[in-house]
């Protein structure tokens, strides 16, 4: 498979992102209901086309899962609040497990531990800030709100103590696609729970698409990271 074959789903990851953000902007609902189905599975398939093993099937099912909770919040907006969440819930689920496979708890120092810390507690500040909102979709799903952000602070915390431990191209991805993934997700409880506004929908789009190329990134890059340390130990 040559490189410039490889980047035709990518290409169209991208052209298809962007179409729909600015859908979504200007308010054509049928644009963005034709091209919203094409952005997980092209960025997938640019995965099948750059990967260096077999398929993941663990991996595999995360992109599923998103692509279930991105046409539930296309097609019901926040009317099935746990069906939204869910489907990214266990998403996190199956990422934990891949990034805990990659931990180095060895590798650490005072500081690293400290802004480690220091993440999850700024964290859990906003995520009590968001379940005390007094907001009818927030009081009726507190306790899966709390869930969902007990999940999404791991991901970063944890992603944050990999990265100041062992600051490599595995590890900034990983950073990155966590940033990202925080990113969008508090950008669309400002936008549905606090002020809706068009540009943060747009930002809270953006971050979402760019954390699931940073997360075939850091796939492919973990793959090749385990490689060479393996056969270093060999």
């Amino acid at each position: 498979m040559s490189d410039k074959e490889a980047k035709i789903p990518l290409h169209l990851f991208v052209v298809s992102s962007l179409v729909y953000i600015i859908s979504n902007f200007m308010e054509i609902e049928i644009v963005g209901l034709l091209v919203k189905p094409i952005i997980i599975p092209s960025i997938f398939f640019y995965y099948l086309m750059t990967k260096k093993n077999n398929i993941n099937i663990s991996f595999s099912l995360i992109f599923i899962l998103f692509f279930i909770g991105d046409m539930i919040i296309m097609l019901y907006s926040q009317e099935f609040m746990s069906l939204i969440l869910a489907p990214f819930m266990f998403s996190y689920i199956i990422l934990l497990k891949f990034i805990f496979e990659d931990i180095n708890f060895k590798a650490k120092s005072i500081y690293t531990i400290f802004y480690a810390v220091l993440v999850f507690v700024l964290l859990s500040l906003i995520l009590y800030y968001i379940l005390d909102l007094p907001v009818d979709k927030v009081i009726n799903n507190n306790i899966l709100f709390l869930f969902y952000g007990i999940l999404l602070i791991t991901l970063v915390t944890i992603s944050t103590y990999t990265y100041l431990s062992n600051q490599n191209f595995n590890t900034l991805n990983l950073l990155l696609m966590a940033i990202a993934m925080l990113t969008s997700d508090l950008l669309y409880c400002i936008n549905k729970f606090i002020f809706s506004f068009y540009i943060i929908d747009s930002l809270n789009l953006l971050a979402q698409f760019a954390s699931y190329y940073f997360m075939v990134v850091y796939f492919n890059s973990r793959i090749n990271t385990n490689t060479i340390l393996h056969l270093k130990r060999e």
